[in-house]
């Protein structure tokens, strides 16, 4: 039976889901049984792999993707998140996240540089090649691969996302419709993640324009 294998942030992992949410409104232990991913496995009867982290930036996500185990007929579905995130590595294995929310003195240190040193054209560089690899690297193993865009409220995203949708070109295949980017039919329990309806939605729209899926 073909494994579905997912990446992606807390929009992939399903925080906020009645069952993804701590009673300090932080993401569950484990990823939602009621996420697209899940949803999507639950129809077609196959094994999901949600390899999903909240908070994670595009550079976690490849990180992830390069170093996961694959099987010849594994899927594999990546939801690529916001370019305002990174991730720092350490020799112990183990990260820092920084996302324009984190309250710690590294990341306010991080962004004061990058107020600086950032321009929306040389983020989409950077996320051009390493998507560009990871994708070569699927590619080379014959995984077959979904690449989306990460679920936003559109009137509220971000400008310089915005910008870098329309400056970056990939070599690989995105998903034409940018499903990613229409607003959600509704929140979760956190008020600010995608809710049960928009997990539902995401998942449908996949199963109806992938049909391959299902073999």
């Amino acid at each position: 039976m073909n494994r579905i294998i997912t990446f992606g942030c807390s929009f992939t992992y399903g925080h906020g889901l009645r069952d993804c949410i701590n009673e300090n409104l932080g993401p569950g232990k484990y990823p939602s049984m009621f996420s697209w991913p899940n949803l999507i496995a639950k129809k077609l009867n196959k094994e999901i792999v949600n390899m999903a982290h909240c908070g994670a930036s595009n550079k976690q996500i490849a990180h992830l993707v390069d170093n996961f185990q694959f099987h010849e007929t594994d899927i594999c579905l990546i939801q690529w998140t916001l370019i305002n995130r990174y991730t720092i590595f350490f020799q112990d294995n183990t990260i820092q996240q920084i996302t324009p929310n984190s309250k710690t003195q590294k990341a306010k240190n991080y962004y004061k540089m990058m107020m600086n040193l950032y321009n929306v054209y040389d983020k989409s560089i950077d996320i051009r090649l390493l998507l560009n690899g990871i994708n070569y690297k699927l590619k080379n193993k014959n995984i077959k691969t979904i690449n989306f865009s990460p679920i936003t409220v559109r009137d509220k995203f971000d400008k310089d996302q915005k910008l870098f949708e329309n400056l970056v070109k990939f070599d690989f295949s995105v998903d034409k419709n940018n499903i990613g980017f229409l607003p959600y039919v509704d929140v979760g329990l956190d008020n600010w993640h995608p809710g049960p309806k928009a997990h539902k939605q995401f998942a449908e729209y996949i199963l109806e324009e992938y049909p391959w899926l299902k073999d």
